[in-house]
């Protein structure tokens, strides 16, 4: 504990100290939710970032399957459109 804490704890009455550690307690959950928290959107963040990279390295894959399947002529009529 805190220096400044322990000095709190032997001058305030038994209920105080209760209080006072309830309080600490709170701020340690508090802190350690935040923490918590930050590391899920992390998590979360770089999850979808792979799954975005996964899904274009498949449609380019799938583009270019479709590609070379097709005739020369509609590959024209694609670069006419384009």
């Amino acid at each position: 504990m805190d220096s400044k804490i322990k000095l709190w704890y032997t001058v305030f009455s038994p209920t105080k100290r209760v209080g006072l550690l309830i309080l600490i307690k709170a701020h340690n959950l508090s802190t350690s939710l935040s923490s918590f928290e930050s590391q899920r959107q992390q998590i979360t963040a770089s999850t979808l970032a792979s799954s975005l990279f996964l899904s274009l390295g498949r449609l380019a894959t799938t583009t270019s399957r479709l590609l070379r399947f097709l005739p020369e002529k509609f590959e024209d009529i694609f670069m006419i459109g384009a």
